[in-house]
């Protein structure tokens, strides 16, 4: 499958699939080896049945960054092995139909070694009652 047309630029017409491209490839990135991309695959995914030039310039400049950013990787150092998790929310209070978003991170010896963000599946109406979804969330993957 080409991503690239001769200039290389992306187009429309150069992606066979773009919902298996970001589906398949790019989640598992995401979910693997690049947090850095978790946040802009989330939302892409979003409008992969009817994707316009947005999304497609979008899907762009990840698999840029991607191309620029191969030699990056995760680095372990010699830190003591220990397990340490953080989680963090976000609440809108402005449209209180929205649901917030909540993640969490765990290191070991100072790497990441799970991560996932995500929107709550309830509504929240604080940021406390957000912040404590995160924290539940986040003790469910501790276990």
């Amino acid at each position: 499958m080409e991503y690239q047309d001769d200039d290389g630029e992306l187009t429309e017409g150069s992606i066979i699939d773009g919902e298996g491209i970001i589906g398949t490839e790019l989640t598992y990135l995401a979910n693997g080896t690049r947090p850095g991309i978790s946040f802009s695959i989330s939302k892409l995914a979003r409008y992969t049945s009817c994707p316009d030039k947005t999304h497609w310039g979008a899907l762009d400049r990840v698999l840029r960054y991607l191309k620029g950013t191969v030699s990056l990787a995760f680095h372990y150092g010699r830190f003591s092995a220990i397990l340490e998790g953080y989680s963090d929310a976000s609440w809108i209070a402005k449209n209180s139909r929205s649901n917030g978003c909540s993640g969490y991170v765990f290191t070991l010896g100072g790497g990441a070694v799970s991560w996932k963000s995500a929107k709550q599946t309830l509504i929240t109406w604080s940021t406390f009652k957000a912040e404590l979804c995160a924290l539940d969330t986040t003790g469910t993957e501790a276990e």
